[in-house]
């Protein structure tokens, strides 16, 4: 094997200036081009191997902040090959070896491994190893320093690319949870918490809305009130745990029995409200009649107990010719709840003026 020898300068001849101008052609086309940073970068490396003799290119990261850079390229555990002569290394087994010349500014041979180092001004550097038994010539060290130099551009553009990246992903994710959390201050807004069902606030909006859509567009407008019969009852035997319970798989059941249009809140208490556009008095008073036989069977196992219930409900419905007002129909609608009860419970009755 031939010992090796120390860099050796190429005279500026007209053929090696012609080489120069074509290598940097390329590495200029190819950032004209818009070329990722990590192709850029296997390419420039790639070169550094050609031009110094065939050796294989070696870019070491020294520091921990440089590091990192190595996730952003492909296929990178701390060991990235970047082409067939050229591969990129951060700390690891080279760390002790490198950062011993990470302040110098000059090209260092290596004699005992014939490896020369090139330092780079983003704390790394280069090192050219030669194939096995070939002579260590390198040509023109003005044009490997450009091509470094070139080299290290590209780690600060990666990194650059890559806190750019880092930065777009943390301003996604915040505006991802404040999206979330909006939704979830409107849910609250309108929700009641224990049952899932809208509260009292959203009925009163949504009642307006669906009262002068009555009169807009000449649509039926139909409501249902109902309660508990004999919750005070569930309280005192089972406790107020065990109320709530009723409560929640009541909600349950009034959502999965009536339509997606209609609207179901819990207006106070143990008293709802169904409103339900678009629908006449038939159609109303037969979902109200369904509702009540699906609480009559409802089974609610809760405080070692199963508890039973029934409801009593109001069915008020009108056309778009009804002359009275907003709060009359809310009134008429809680006076037949209110029959209901009177006559005996567990029972629907129609407002007054509800034509079936």
């Amino acid at each position: 094997m031939a010992s090796p020898s120390h860099p050796v300068l190429d005279a500026h001849t007209d053929e090696g200036g012609l080489v120069e101008l074509q290598i940097l052609a390329k590495v200029s086309a190819a950032m004209a081009s818009g070329e990722p940073y990590d192709a850029l970068l296997r390419r420039i490396l790639t070169l550094i191997a050609q031009v110094a003799g065939g050796s294989k290119a070696i870019l070491a990261v020294t520091i921990p902040q440089l590091s990192a850079l190595i996730a952003e390229l492909p296929a990178a555990t701390g060991r990235t090959v970047l082409g067939e002569q050229a591969e990129l290394v951060s700390a690891g087994p080279s760390h002790t070896l490198l950062t011993d010349w990470e302040g110098s500014t000059e090209p260092v041979l290596l004699d005992e491994s014939s490896k020369l180092v090139l330092p780079l001004a983003v704390g790394g550097v280069l090192v050219l190893d030669p194939i096995p038994d070939v002579i260590y010539v390198v040509p023109d060290m003005q044009l490997l320093r450009i091509l470094t130099d070139l080299a290290s551009g590209t780690i600060q553009s990666v990194a650059r690319v890559a806190q750019a990246d880092r930065r777009a992903a943390a301003l996604e994710d915040t505006r991802r949870r404040l999206r979330e959390r909006n939704t979830q201050l409107r849910e609250q807004a309108v929700l009641d918490e224990l049952t899932g069902v809208n509260n009292r606030r959203f009925f009163e909006r949504r009642l307006d809305y669906e009262y002068e859509r009555l009169y807009r567009y000449q649509l039926p407008l139909a409501m249902i009130m109902f309660d508990i019969d004999h919750f005070k009852v569930v309280n005192d035997t089972w406790g107020h745990p065990a109320g709530d319970e009723v409560l929640r798989q009541l909600s349950a059941l009034a959502k999965e029995a009536l339509r997606r249009v209609d609207t179901v809140c819990r207006i106070g208490g143990e008293e709802f409200a169904v409103i339900m556009p678009n629908t006449r008095a038939r159609g109303a008073v037969d979902v109200a009649e369904r509702l009540r036989a699906s609480a009559e069977k409802l089974r609610i196992e809760t405080a070692g107990t199963v508890i039973q219930i029934t409801i009593s409900l109001g069915v008020i419905a009108v056309e778009p010719d009804w002359v009275g007002q907003r709060a009359d129909f809310f009134r008429l609608a809680d006076e037949a709840l209110y029959a209901a009860k009177e006559g005996g419970r567990n029972q629907v009755r129609v407002a007054e003026g509800t034509a079936l």
